[in-house]
């Protein structure tokens, strides 16, 4: 059996248990997402690490206290010292 079989019966499983809910260690974060992205389903990510979820997502929002305050596309993001420094603290 290949890794990606078995990581779809895994997830197939936990999303059956858990419904919709899937929570991650860090370390299978990126290889699980990119997988159900594959299959056309809507993810929303919260996350802290700017690399890993500029690396999965088509589109990134900043939220400050509940509020968005930057949104786009994670080149845009990445690309922008100003936007990271000032919320982001990078």
């Amino acid at each position: 059996m290949s890794e990606s079989h078995l990581l779809n019966q895994f997830l197939k499983i936990r999303m059956r248990i858990m419904g919709s809910l899937i929570r991650m260690d860090e370390d299978q974060v990126g290889d699980v997402i990119r997988h159900l992205k594959a299959t056309g389903l809507s993810i929303l990510i919260v996350e802290q690490n700017i690399e890993l979820a500029c690396s999965v997502a088509d589109e990134v929002m900043i939220m400050n206290k509940g509020t968005i305050v930057w949104k786009g596309t994670p080149v845009t993001l990445l690309n922008n010292e100003e936007i990271q420094h000032k919320y982001l603290g990078v």
